[in-house]
């Protein structure tokens, strides 16, 4: 396993404004991983991870990643904090 990738500060945002730009950032035709942790898009080089160890937590957030040709490997990493489920 490689080297993980830091988190970036990706913000503050309420759920309503990360269902919205994760639609944006993932496209058309996304799917689920196929380790079932993320949603990632049609072309694979673009994920965000939002599952229970994200949001039942303390400080709740999902991850926007970019992820290499493979598909797989996240190569950047932007946290972002849910402030609100609006």
């Amino acid at each position: 396993m490689g080297k993980k990738v830091p988190h970036e500060n990706g913000g503050d945002a309420t759920w309503s404004q990360v269902i919205n730009n994760a639609e944006r950032w993932l496209g058309d035709d996304s799917r689920q991983s196929d380790d079932n942790k993320s949603q990632v898009s049609a072309d694979g080089t673009r994920a965000i991870r939002m599952g229970d160890h994200e949001t039942k937590t303390d400080t709740p957030h999902v991850h926007f990643e970019v992820r290499a040709e493979d598909g797989v490997t996240v190569i950047a990493d932007n946290r972002v904090n849910i402030t609100s489920y609006d």
